[in-house]
């Protein structure tokens, strides 16, 4: 039998320590809160942050997540998953018509409330419904007949194949019932 000397032991040790991959609960960051963990979790704080994900894939190098409303943790997620923390709006108006920006981490139904208090109506049949600002199109989120795909003009998207922001107009981004160009993407 092998006498261990105490280097032995802390070398042991040591290595039992580094081996241990940290984890991090997603439970706050989806609507159900499930227990389960991820590898990582991390922000995208500006556009310039997008770019440490060119060249990557959305729902297999990583999981963007908005307010988690659409999505189900049951077991951990081996990988790691982002939270944009992108945020403005801005409404210019001319004779007949108001022009709305919205960054993607607004929460939608905040967001129509602000519509509404600045007197832009039209998507009040869309407030309750969970989610950002920027998965609205991905899904054309709908109720009470109006779905907000009638409303865009055009969506801004930052393109993980060549780090560019690009812009599609409404008839570009395909709108159908809770359906889009961006669905599966």
């Amino acid at each position: 039998m092998r006498n261990f000397l105490v280097t032995d032991i802390l070398r042991i040790i040591s290595h039992l320590i580094l081996s241990v991959i940290p984890v991090i609960s997603v439970q706050s960051f989806h609507t159900f809160q499930l227990q389960a963990n991820a590898k990582r979790i991390s922000s995208i704080d500006s556009i310039e942050d997008c770019r440490r994900y060119i060249g990557r894939k959305n729902g297999k190098d990583f999981i963007l997540l908005g307010e988690g409303s659409n999505c189900v943790f049951v077991e951990d997620y081996n990988g790691e998953i982002v939270i944009p923390k992108l945020f403005g709006k801005s409404i210019e108006e001319d004779n007949s018509n108001f022009f709305v920006d919205a960054s993607a981490s607004e929460n939608w139904h905040e967001f129509v409330i602000w519509l509404l208090a600045n007197k832009v109506y039209g998507l009040e049949n869309l407030a309750l419904i969970t989610g950002t600002v920027g998965a609205s199109p991905i899904q054309n989120i709908g109720a009470y007949g109006i779905e907000v795909g009638q409303f865009i003009s055009s969506v801004d998207y930052f393109d993980l194949t060549c780090g560019e922001i690009k812009t599609l107009d409404a008839q570009a981004c395909n709108f159908g019932y809770r359906d889009s160009v961006f669905k599966g993407s």
